[in-house]
């Protein structure tokens, strides 16, 4: 496969950090990081197969987003006018909702979301492409959360840019590689096609054809911008100061040092009994991340919604018992974003793998 920066156009690389595979629906797939040679650009390299991916969103238990990252993303777009709204991935229209609270009631609510089986919790006119939306301008678009996953991000924003009312205000949200989130899996993943840092985050704006209003971190690792349509065509410098492989060499050396300690912990646990709460991608990376050495004898995979059937590892998935058998020594959590919840749900016997953790889809202002 060609290599060709989504930002750019640059046909020439870097390929920095660890290789990885990962099977996605059973199908290996290898990849690794890639950083633009002439703008700093970070993609995984070779990109997985389009078919592939759409196959495996498709197959996923989709629940919503409970989190209070909507009312902080509603408060910095601070829009209390009239008008219309668009959401790209607008999923089941919670931050569309939370933007027509914020507007006192005074939005129409549209979104662009491709699986019709979403149940909404807020009302919206659903398109299922960009180009479903014909010549309808709005005076806020939001993106949130969607970039890192798009093959053409810079096609789709500046499409996007294109659908700005004259004092529309565009927003976007992205996890960004200068606060990357450190746990068993890794920031790198194949689902995550595009590494931004918040230099790069500016640029693509730019390069939209958007002016920035104002940006802030947010408290989850990632970052966000509000912008508008660029009044002046502005020169927007392409190169860039390798300051992403920096970000890229930086995040491998801690996320190895952290799967070094939590293998350690695990160890401890030689020859006890456990069973593993949680049967998606973390145990997966969690499997891979012990590898063939000591450690306990794993004896039973539960899941909150066990698929029919579902084997993982030899073991059948099957829901957590209302009572934790006394022959179980310990239930090792296999969450980043749920383990309070999770641990909650075991008790005394859950053994958690993060001391705290803030994640996007759970975060709370309080944390």
């Amino acid at each position: 496969m060609t290599y060709k920066c989504p930002l750019c156009g640059n046909d020439s690389s870097f390929l920095v950090g660890k290789e990885r595979a990962f099977a996605v629906l059973d199908e290996a797939v290898t990849y690794q990081p890639a950083v633009c040679a002439q703008c700093d650009m970070v993609t995984i390299y070779p990109l997985p197969d389009a078919e592939l991916l759409e196959r495996y969103y498709a197959s996923q238990n989709r629940h919503y987003s409970d989190t209070d990252a909507y009312d902080e993303q509603a408060a910095f777009i601070d829009f209390d006018g009239y008008g219309m709204a668009l959401d790209y991935g607008a999923y089941d229209g919670r931050l569309l909702g939370n933007l027509k609270e914020y507007a006192n009631g005074n939005l129409t609510l549209h979104g662009i979301e491709p699986d019709g089986n979403i149940k909404f919790q807020t009302d919206y006119i659903r398109y299922k492409g960009l180009n479903s939306i014909g010549e309808n301008q709005y005076e806020v678009v939001t993106i949130a959360h969607v970039l890192e996953h798009l093959r053409n991000p810079l096609g789709v924003l500046s499409q996007l840019a294109d659908h700005l009312g004259p004092l529309g205000r565009l927003f976007v949200e992205v996890p960004v590689l200068d606060t990357p989130y450190i746990q068993v899996v890794p920031y790198f993943i194949p689902f995550h096609l595009n590494y931004f840092s918040i230099g790069t985050l500016r640029k693509i704006v730019e390069l939209a054809g958007l002016h920035i209003v104002k940006e802030e971190p947010t408290a989850y690792g990632a970052y966000r911008i509000l912008a508008e349509r660029a009044h002046t065509v502005k020169d927007v410098p392409i190169s860039g100061d390798g300051h992403t492989l920096d970000l890229v060499a930086d995040y491998e050396q801690r996320h190895g040092v952290a799967m070094a300690i939590i293998a350690d912990e695990l160890m401890c646990c030689e020859g006890a009994r456990v069973a593993i709460f949680g049967a998606g991608d973390h145990t997966e990376w969690l499997y891979r991340t012990l590898g063939p050495r000591p450690g306990p004898d794993i004896v039973a995979i539960w899941s909150s919604w066990p698929v029919p059937g579902g084997v993982r590892y030899g073991l059948p998935v099957t829901k957590v018992p209302d009572v934790i058998p006394e022959d179980i020594d310990a239930v090792i959590i296999s969450s980043y974003d749920s383990q309070e919840e999770m641990s909650a749900i075991i008790g005394p016997k859950a053994q958690r793998l993060y001391d705290k953790t803030v994640a996007y889809d759970t975060y709370r202002k309080n944390e």
